[in-house]
């Protein structure tokens, strides 16, 4: 649009829903370097939806707000889209580590970022399965289930002197679904004590 234009007021046509061919990204990419500016970040509290007065905003607009029939079908497909196994993983590593907003420079344990990793909930998805989600001890189903290491997974990760997350991703040992046993919470709890004990007289060299 011309500058006389602009000047007598007249707005520029909207480009909402309009995407940006690749070419016009080029030239905006180009014109962006040239200026020296940068990108706004989009995540963590650097994003503008954190902002109080963003959040009043965007409430007022989508108040009483009326969906059509075909979103509501759109957003329903999308809520029970299920995505593959290689799809998780590459959701996971792309939002893992410093990637991810929540990032604090490494300062989470060993064991609780491995036991909060995807392949460790893959894992126990394995055990449960094979276990038809019933715990192994007092035969009962329908409560909270926990996949138990037999050989505990300290134990484990003290007997291969493993040190960082990649070492753990790499150990055939720690993800063999033969060490795992599916217990409900309660027998979970007693079997995990028994380990311990285990785990502490070989620290001590009792056996």
């Amino acid at each position: 649009m011309s500058q006389s234009a602009r000047r007598r007021g007249i707005k520029p046509p909207s480009r909402l829903g309009i995407r940006n061919t690749v070419e016009q990204r080029k030239k905006i990419s180009e014109t962006h370097k040239r200026l020296g500016l940068k990108p706004l970040p989009q995540y963590g509290d650097a994003n503008p939806s954190k902002r109080k007065e963003v959040r009043e905003k965007i409430s007022k607009v989508l108040t009483g707000r009326k969906l059509s029939e075909e979103h509501k079908k759109t957003l329903s497909k999308n809520h029970r889209r299920i995505n593959s196994l290689q799809q998780k993983l590459k959701m996971s590593r792309a939002f893992s580590g410093k990637k991810n907003p929540n990032w604090k420079g490494g300062i989470t344990p060993l064991e609780l970022k491995i036991r909060h990793s995807f392949k460790y909930r893959q894992w126990r998805s394995d055990v449960f399965t094979r276990d038809d989600f019933t715990c192994q001890e007092c035969n009962r189903r329908g409560i909270e289930l926990n996949a138990h290491h037999i050989e505990s997974f300290a134990l484990i990760l003290e007997l291969n002197d493993i040190k960082t997350f990649n070492q753990a991703v790499n150990c055939e040992e720690l993800w063999n679904i033969n060490n795992g046993i599916t217990f409900c919470k309660k027998c979970h709890l007693k079997n995990s004590r028994n380990s311990v004990i285990v785990l502490e007289k070989m620290k001590d060299g009792d056996t």
